[in-house]
């Protein structure tokens, strides 16, 4: 009976170490995985992370060429407005003195004709005394 029953603990440690044996083969092929998992994940975000920093490059040059466009045209505006300005200043300084003299033309033929008028009414005046 003694036999029977160190056989039986025999056979019980036997399949207890088999059964931790097992138990330990499963959560190492687990841990594998996972570190599998981890690793492509890892993989993925060091992917990511570079198509990102990337894109902020590209992104950064667009806006700077966009600035600098941007720049370069309120230049040439400015620049056209400051060349109208001065045309228009030189037409100013060219037609200023024509339209005075324009105007003193003018007010000598206004007060020429109002003295004519003013004399052919008084002449009716003379003639019928």
């Amino acid at each position: 009976a003694e036999k029977v029953s160190a056989e039986r603990a025999q056979r019980a440690v036997e399949l207890e170490r088999q059964r931790q044996a097992e138990a330990w083969e499963r959560q190492k092929r687990e841990a594998e995985v996972t570190a599998r998992i981890h690793a492509e994940i890892a993989r993925r975000q060091a992917e990511l992370a570079k198509e990102q920093a990337k894109a902020d490059e590209e992104e950064k040059a667009r806006r700077l060429v966009q600035a600098k466009e941007e720049a370069e045209a309120k230049s040439k505006q400015e620049a056209q407005e400051k060349l109208e300005a001065e045309e228009h200043a030189a037409q100013q300084a060219e037609t200023e003195p024509k339209e005075k003299e324009d105007k003193r033309g003018r007010r000598e033929v206004d007060e020429k004709s109002r003295r004519e008028r003013s004399e052919e009414r008084s002449r009716p005046k003379a003639e019928e005394k």
